[in-house]
């Protein structure tokens, strides 16, 4: 069985909005979210608890899991390339081949 994948990058970023800062990490620039929904590509029902798993330069930088509907978010994000790879037992794992960028606002 195969994952299918749908990724939205909310609204670039939080347009001048300052982030939390996690505890021991520290950013400069403006945070945003990755957003989306993980289903069954034969059937189109939503996977809930399916690991989510988010890369910058090949190492993972968060980690959640879909809810119930198959929804995940990821938040406060610093601007930079990232790749999404989803894992659920009983299906291949799937990492997106493209990247989705999160930008600065100008």
């Amino acid at each position: 069985m195969v994952i299918a994948l749908l990724t939205v990058v909310s609204a670039a970023l939080l347009a001048g909005a300052p982030a939390p800062t996690p505890v021991g990490r520290s950013h400069s620039a403006a945070a945003g979210d990755v957003t989306g929904a993980v289903s069954d590509s034969a059937s189109g029902k939503p996977l809930g608890g399916a690991d989510v798993l988010l890369f910058h330069s090949g190492q993972v930088v968060a980690r959640t899991s879909t809810d119930a509907f198959g929804r995940y978010t990821v938040h406060n994000l610093p601007a930079g390339s990232y790749e999404l790879e989803i894992r659920l037992m009983g299906f291949d794992p799937s990492r997106s081949s493209s990247r989705s960028a999160l930008t600065a606002p100008e």
